[in-house]
């Protein structure tokens, strides 16, 4: 009976010590990579797109989180578009990162949610892969501006577009 505790308390204390290492390393990637969180700004079919991102950077790679609101622009038939929440995660790869420049691609997911789809009341949620390309120039080590262009595609529902493209300014602070 005794062994039986003697062995339990040492899987714990092993897996607690696990637990322990890999929180210290996350906590040393994380003071070692870089943070950037951008505000976007757009137009598309005559309506605001607006947005946040954060990214962690280390090296060439980072992962970030965004989200983005775009307006009704309340035209009715084939130039209608409805209201937009997109939600998404990306991995970024800097293709392009010396002096003031920085070119970037990034590939993830996005699940967004359609308000007064069509000339329903109804509302859509889709899901589906997010492509974006874009560029940073830094005003100094801190400040950035730039242009992105973003595609979220729609792999799961057919009464919304399947492709939703936008186009941003970017202003960005790294820190």
């Amino acid at each position: 009976m005794n062994l039986k505790k003697v062995a339990v308390s040492l899987s714990v204390l092993s897996i607690s010590g696990a637990y322990a290492d890999l929180g210290d390393k996350l906590e040393r990637e994380w003071k070692e990579s870089t943070g950037i969180s951008k505000l976007y700004g757009g137009f598309s079919n005559t309506t605001t797109n607006i947005g946040l991102s954060h990214e962690r950077r280390k090296g060439s790679l980072g992962v970030d989180a965004l989200v983005f609101t775009s307006g009704d622009n309340g035209e009715e038939g084939a130039g209608q578009k409805d209201a937009q929440l997109l939600v998404g995660s990306s991995l970024i790869h800097h293709l392009r990162d010396q002096s003031n420049a920085d070119v970037y691609l990034g590939t993830g997911l996005a699940i967004m949610h359609h308000k007064d789809v069509g000339s329903s009341e109804d509302d859509k949620t889709t899901f589906g892969p997010l492509f974006r390309l874009g560029s940073s120039y830094y005003l100094n080590n801190d400040w950035s501006v730039g242009m992105e262009y973003l595609t979220a595609l729609n792999w799961s529902n057919d009464d919304t577009a399947s492709e939703n493209t936008y186009g941003f300014l970017t202003l960005g602070y790294t820190y």
